[in-house]
């Protein structure tokens, strides 16, 4: 993509921003309302939205379907936040798009250098990224549209689908407060906005209230929907010698029957339990969605699993296993790694290199962590201020955290990524999508 159309795209966060859908209904409009697509998929939730969409698609490829899918941030090219039948978007398709989006909004291609929100639509950020998304889809004529919501879900511009035939919440829990609310409760209605009539709903494993929340809506609403530990879930069977784990399948709900069925995972390449988690969820929505001609066999459904692959999440970046880096930035999420990290890597000495957006608390999300094996380092990236990594750093120490000084990420990469060091056992990176992303570029610049 072209780097004045993504300078051009940064800047549309500064203009004010209309609370609603018109405004994107506005721009879909001349473009012959490409959200109106028979087969739509609309996934929210705090975390796991990204591996479960990654799994669907991947089920409704090797069964033969076309399929879009949109997923934010991306971490090294802006194309990754659209892909086409699982790979990202070209740039030529990606062009076409945003110029194409341009003209529905009235805005001059030769001016956009001086773009001052003075357009028949003034869209904002996710608006005009959602509708080129839309747009290529449409292009490509793709069986199914696979949508992450951003922030929320109701007020969220890719709440503009009007017939999803299956609306997915991935784990619920706090983040983004000051947009969503400061309660469980206000969150989950937040993210409930997202529900239409004729929807199937499916229900990842969630805590008792917000699950509650969720079946009181749709039992008021009349709403058909499949619940974890209800409809699908997991366990593990244990011998003397291997473990195995199953995907369990009960009364989905399919056009003609119901799905009773248990699949044994022996291999994945995403790692922790709680994929195991998005993984059910997945799965749940491919067998009521799927055709059943078209349905994969249980060692068709195997195979697919162990080549999934989500980057950022829980990810090797060397066959030695010494660098992992890992997207987790809330509470959710970083339970989810210190339960990898206990499994996996209890009694190594970390040294963990994070940074912090701004708004997010830090310390009760590393509350978990061994100080006594654990030592952080703040690190400064082009997204956090220096006031902000500053704030990061003297939490850190006011609550007895072991921290090493202040470093930016080609520092990080030089001395911890690069090169290898017998100081610490594993090197783990996270606290942040951006973060990851300049670590990933790097690496990319790298080999490149």
């Amino acid at each position: 993509m072209k780097k004045q159309y993504k300078d051009f795209l940064y800047r549309l966060g500064v203009f004010n921003i209309k609370l609603g859908l018109k405004n994107i209904q506005n721009i879909l409009a001349p473009l012959n309302n490409p959200h109106r697509h028979p087969r739509i998929i609309h996934l929210a939730g705090t975390n796991g939205k990204g591996s479960t969409l990654v799994t669907i698609e991947k089920l409704l490829l090797e069964s033969g379907y076309t399929t879009g899918a949109t997923v934010s941030p991306h971490l090294v090219t802006f194309n990754e936040r659209f892909r086409i039948n699982g790979e990202s978007i070209s740039d030529e398709l990606l062009d076409e798009a945003f110029l194409k989006v341009c003209e529905a909004c009235d805005i001059s291609i030769d001016n956009l250098d001086n773009y001052n929100g003075d357009s028949r639509v003034n869209p904002t950020f996710f608006e005009f990224a959602i509708s080129m998304a839309f747009y290529a889809f449409q292009q490509k004529k793709v069986d199914y549209i696979l949508l992450e919501t951003g922030l929320g879900g109701r007020l969220d511009a890719s709440n503009v689908v009007e017939n999803p035939i299956a609306c997915v919440f991935t784990k619920i829990d706090y983040d983004h407060q000051e947009f969503l609310g400061d309660t469980l409760e206000l969150i989950t209605n937040e993210k409930l906005g997202i529900l239409k009539e004729g929807a199937h709903v499916f229900v990842a494993q969630q805590q008792s209230c917000i699950l509650e929340q969720i079946q009181k809506v749709c039992d008021e609403r009349q709403f058909e929907y499949s619940m974890a530990n209800q409809n699908f879930s997991f366990h593990s069977e244990n011998t003397e010698s291997v473990s195995y784990r199953f995907i369990n399948l009960s009364s989905i709900s399919h056009p003609g029957k119901k799905i009773d069925t248990s699949i044994q995972i022996d291999g994945m390449v995403l790692k922790g339990d709680h994929q195991l988690e998005n993984l059910s969820t997945a799965l749940a929505v491919y067998f009521s969605v799927i055709d059943e001609s078209s349905r994969l066999s249980n060692q068709q459904i195997q195979s697919a699993l162990e080549q999934i692959i989500w980057p950022g999440r829980i990810q090797y970046l060397n066959s030695q296993k010494s660098i992992l880096i890992d997207g987790a930035h809330n509470l959710s999420g970083m339970r989810s790694l210190l339960i990898f990290l206990d499994q996996n890597h209890a009694s190594d000495r970390i040294l963990f290199a994070t940074t912090w957006l701004e708004g997010k608390e830090i310390i009760p999300a590393l509350k978990g962590f061994d100080l006594n094996r654990v030592t952080f380092l703040p690190v400064k990236i082009e997204m956090v201020g220096t006031a902000q990594i500053n704030s990061v750093s003297n939490g850190l120490i006011q609550n007895g955290y072991r921290t090493l000084p202040i470093t930016d990420t080609d520092a990080l990469m030089t001395r911890y990524v690069l090169q290898e060091t017998d100081e610490y056992d594993l090197v783990l990176i996270g606290g942040s999508l951006y973060l990851l992303g300049e670590v990933l570029t790097r690496l990319k610049n790298e080999s490149d």
